[in-house]
């Protein structure tokens, strides 16, 4: 997520929920239960709040709300 937004910028990434089906999840995200951990620790690595909003569905909606039109 950091090398992307450095890269890239936010307003590219979107994270899945996803967790079924693979036995290959991140350390740290065993499951969706965790996944607040993984937003504090991305403010904790400097991303604001908006970018947080972003990563975490504001992108994906706006991906969504694009594809309605």
């Amino acid at each position: 997520i950091l090398y992307i937004r450095e890269n890239f910028g936010v307003d590219i990434i979107a994270l899945g929920s996803d967790f079924f089906g693979t036995d290959k999840l991140p350390k740290g995200l065993e499951n969706i239960g965790k996944v607040n951990e993984l937003m504090y620790e991305l403010l904790r690595k400097g991303l604001t709040k908006d970018d947080v909003e972003k990563v975490f569905y504001r992108n994906a909606l706006r991906v969504f709300v694009e594809s309605m039109r």
